[in-house]
């Protein structure tokens, strides 16, 4: 899915133009993918709040990764010397006993001295400023989320950090399909069909244009998690996070959905023609549903 303001980023929707395309819908359940993702990783979560430990907690832990909670900085920077099988660490800033700036300093001091392998340290805060991301990069974080963690952050985090440790899953369907596959063969003049169909879709396809996308988000973090999402969905993308430029952007092009800011929307929709689709919330849900 942010630098970001904690608003949290789930915006109210104030608008949505087009309904949802009879194809989209019949098509939902195969994109409701049949792979799910999961990470086979260890992480170390430092947070003093009782209640956001179970929610980062549930968080994490419905992607496959283990968790070790930590109360206080000290807590984490001692649980960091303990063990070497870390692969993240999401460091909450404002703590008691040791903040989690101190901590990240205790942790980076304990690695150089010891020479030992260095782990990932994702800042966590729920009270998010412009240059925030910034300043903690320059207190040696590596990356930066803001709390109630977001589906796209996250995800934008695990795959930067540990993507080399995804688990797919095969759906149980998909599965059987594949084995039925291999045992049963195939007549000849079914094969010589599915060729000729496949080479027409093939067609097809190369001359299908791409949808068209621009992402126009205040922060920029942000910008990129939602742009790169759009991308892996086919999508063809823009971005900005420029009032002005996202206006000039539109002049200038015809995009086919344009996901920005609730509070730029009475500018943006001024430039825009009739059928863009204008996206504020649940972002990545509704990206899907427009695929077609």
């Amino acid at each position: 899915m942010n630098n970001i303001v904690f608003k949290p980023v789930t915006l109210s929707k104030i608008k949505e133009i087009l309904t949802k395309d009879r194809n989209a819908k019949e098509e939902k359940p195969t994109q409701a993918i049949n792979l799910k993702t999961k990470y086979d990783a260890k992480v170390l979560v430092a947070e003093d709040n009782a209640i956001n430990q179970k929610l980062i907690l549930k968080i994490l832990s419905d992607y496959g990764l283990k968790v070790t909670l930590a109360n206080n900085g000290l807590e984490a920077f001692k649980q960091r010397r303990n063990h070497q099988d870390f692969d993240l660490i999401f460091m909450d800033i404002q703590m008691p006993v040791m903040d989690g700036v101190e901590a990240t300093h205790e942790i980076l001091d304990y690695e150089e001295d010891e020479r030992v392998k260095h782990i990932p340290i994702i800042a966590l805060t729920a009270n998010a400023l412009k240059g925030d991301r910034e300043r903690f990069l320059k207190e040696g974080m590596d990356e930066y989320i803001t709390k109630p963690i977001q589906a796209t952050e996250l995800l934008y985090i695990l795959n930067k950090f540990i993507g080399n440790r995804v688990k797919i899953e095969e759906n149980e369907n998909e599965s059987n399909v594949e084995q039925t596959a291999k045992t049963t063969e195939i007549a000849e003049p079914a094969k010589e069909a599915e060729e000729k169909i496949q080479n027409i879709s093939t067609k097809v396809a190369s001359i299908k244009q791409k949808p068209s996308v621009l992402v126009a988000k205040e922060f920029d973090l942000e910008n990129k998690i939602i742009s790169k999402v759009a991308s892996n969905m086919g999508y063809d993308v823009d971005n900005t996070d420029n009032l002005e430029e996202a206006c000039e952007k539109i002049k200038n092009k015809n995009y086919d959905i344009i996901v920005t800011e609730s509070q730029w929307i009475e500018k943006i929709s001024t430039k825009i023609n009739k059928e863009t689709d204008i996206i504020t919330y649940n972002i990545v849900k509704e990206l899907q549903e427009r695929k077609g």
